[in-house]
């Protein structure tokens, strides 16, 4: 399970099929499944990348194509009310600072080498979508659909297309989403429908696209973190701000805390000759200042990861991941045994706590966080593999997806 919402007593969790990498061009399998036992499984020419469950207890769901983008909406249980391919003719000249030769299918509503470049999140009745296309532009849009099919309210260029470089992997899984993760983009709205994105600026040319084309030049630095930008209700750009996280690191999470801070969530190499050097990190960001809080690094059993954070009413900090793996001090292959990770953050991101998770066989990960009243779900897997669990044995490509309650004192 990559992801679960709730709305009332009702929840959603998005599920994957775990297959071989495939170097060059991904297209994930994923399906939804609903609490009433429901599940949604999209055309074979479609790729369900994401969700979310609005007020009414309808849903939305992104779909990637070879070349387009659908929005489907189901009822709350479950049944398809509609779907929409997006017309959008101006992707077509979204800029691209590199070598437009490059680009694998500039012509397609995402970049060629994945197809898990869309995130969504609902916002009253309508839905803000933040695509990267097949220019490598990071692009959101505000989106009401209706029997008139889609109609943008507005679209925002967030990030000019720039040069990603590819990660190559040896193995046959990637259990942290290494090779997707320079091509990937983070999203939250607020409640009042503000916007935050996250692009990674690991392996591309970003911080010089953005410097070009907003002539906001970005400081130099480690060449690692991530390019935070803020949109008003209404689309326009209002900040954008560098977490330069000074060491190798991947972002996971990027998630509103406050009226003007949000905190991002991944990982951080903070040992690179250890085959542990890898610790979960959160670090705060005020947008509206420019401003960057400490990283803080999470550091429980040998390698960490961050991969969802969500605030607590008190000012806490939950967090969701894995600890325990070993990685490759020369490489990206990671161990076929993680331990689950649930922990409550103190303000100034120190572990206060962690709570019981069982584990199982293999790989063990908390991937997602949804508030449901006054307790809370959690998704994640067991029984994963690691980078290498399937070189020989194609069947070991599997897991068992999760979802369950809990409370927080």
């Amino acid at each position: 399970m990559l992801k679960v919402r709730t709305t009332g007593a009702a929840w959603a969790a998005l599920e994957e099929t775990l297959q071989p990498i495939r170097d060059g061009h991904n297209a994930p399998r994923r399906s939804l499944l609903l609490a009433n036992g429901a599940r949604y499984q999209p055309a074979p020419e479609w790729c369900l990348i994401d969700f979310d469950v609005h007020p009414s207890g309808e849903l939305s769901l992104v779909l990637v194509g070879d070349k387009n983008v659908a929005l489907v909406r189901l009822d709350a249980a479950g049944r398809v009310l509609r779907q929409d391919v997006l017309d959008d003719p101006a992707h077509l000249t979204d800029p691209y600072y590199g070598d437009s030769a490059s680009l694998g299918d500039p012509d397609a509503m995402h970049p060629y080498p994945t197809l898990d470049t869309a995130r969504l999140a609902a916002q009253g009745d309508e839905v803000v979508l933040l695509l990267r296309n097949g220019h490598n532009a990071v692009v959101a849009y505000r989106l009401a659909q209706g029997e008139a099919g889609l109609r943008a309210r507005w679209r925002t260029v967030v990030e000019p297309g720039a040069p990603i470089a590819n990660v190559w992997l040896t193995g046959t899984h990637d259990p942290f989403g290494d090779l997707q993760h320079p091509w990937r983009v983070f999203m939250d709205v607020d409640a009042g429908g503000r916007v935050v994105v996250a692009a990674p600026v690991n392996y591309t040319g970003l911080r010089t696209a953005h410097g070009r084309h907003f002539a906001e030049p970005v400081p130099g630095g480690s060449g690692f973190g991530a390019l935070v930008t803020v949109l008003d209700k209404d689309g326009t750009r209002l900040h954008t701000t560098l977490l330069d996280t000074a060491r190798e690191s991947q972002l996971t999470a990027v998630r509103w805390i406050g009226a003007e801070t949000v905190v991002l969530a991944g990982r951080i190499r903070n040992n690179p000759a250890a085959s542990s050097g890898w610790d979960g990190y959160v670090a705060q960001v005020r947008p509206f200042q420019r401003e960057t809080g400490p990283i803080r690094s999470i550091d429980i059993d040998r390698g960490d990861v961050i991969l969802d954070a969500a605030p607590l009413a008190d000012g806490r900090l939950l967090v969701a991941g894995a600890s325990g793996y070993e990685q490759n001090t020369a490489g990206a292959s990671i161990s076929e045994s993680t331990q689950p990770v649930l922990a409550v953050l103190n303000a100034d991101g120190t572990v206060q706590s962690r709570l019981a998770v069982p584990a199982g066989p293999r790989q063990t990960q908390v991937t997602s966080l949804a508030a449901r009243g006054q307790h809370w779900l959690a998704a994640g897997l067991s029984n994963g593999p690691g980078t290498h669990s399937a070189d020989a044995n194609p069947a070991a490509i599997l897991a068992d997806g999760w979802v369950r309650e809990f409370t927080v004192e």
